[in-house]
């Protein structure tokens, strides 16, 4: 959007004054999360022997899958499957977290993260997996950092992704095994539909956080279209 002032006589002179790129501010809407927690069934001893050995049966699965808009955070949900203490079956532990902020000038500050365990580890890669996720809507360009605040994976005994990425585009950015905690990426996000993704399995946790915030106001530019000058007459 421009803003332009024509033909405004000031001592004689014609002054032009416009305003440039004062487009609408952007906003985040449309926010929706999603928390996944995936776990093999639950056992317990049901207090009898087979054959000299613990009978363990299954209790029910604790796996979830939940989804909001911003009134479903702060959110913090955790599940374990197998048996407690790894016999006979693998012990598998997830935990997801969401935290989000509305900030000024239609921002928004989310933390996301998740965690994935399992031990012993030998069903590797059919072990639990965590996710934790945030999909979000810009109406207009607004500025972004992204802050890491730790990432890792045991490299046999699991995987994990970092993600910001725009739908149905490119990837804005992925978790690198070189990146250190800090802001890993900064810049504008277009107008447009965007994700925000921490994904773990097996033996993986990630903790990042996404802030959204107006982009620099614009400049004002002034431009002289046509400024004559003027002699003064002597009396």
């Amino acid at each position: 959007m421009s803003i332009a002032i024509r033909g405004m006589l000031f001592g004689g002179a014609i002054f032009c004054a416009g305003l440039a790129g004062a487009d609408a501010r952007g906003e985040v809407v449309n926010e929706l999360f999603r928390f996944t927690g995936d776990v093999s069934d639950e056992y317990q001893w049901d207090g009898t022997y087979v054959y000299g050995s613990p009978n363990y049966v299954s209790v029910g699965n604790n796996s979830f899958d939940v989804s909001g808009g911003l009134g479903i955070a702060p959110f913090s949900q955790s599940a374990m499957g197998g048996a407690q203490f790894g016999f006979p079956y693998p012990r598998e532990d997830v935990t997801v977290s969401g935290v989000a902020t509305e900030t000024a000038g239609g921002g928004l500050d989310t933390r996301l993260a998740a965690s994935a365990s399992v031990n012993p580890a030998y069903d590797f890669p059919y072990g639990p997996t965590a996710v934790a996720e945030l999909a979000f809507t810009l109406t207009a360009s607004m500025s972004f950092e992204l802050e890491l605040y730790s990432f890792a994976y045991d490299n046999d005994t699991g995987s994990g992704s970092l993600v910001l990425q725009e739908v149905g585009g490119g990837l804005i950015y992925s978790i690198s095994p070189f990146d250190s905690a800090g802001v890993v990426a900064s810049g504008t996000l277009d107008a447009g539909d965007y994700r925000f993704r921490v994904y773990t399995s097996g033996n993986a946790s990630g903790d990042a956080e996404l802030r959204i915030f107006p982009a620099p106001g614009p400049a004002l530019t002034i431009g002289v279209a046509g400024l004559f000058a003027v002699r003064r007459r002597r009396c």
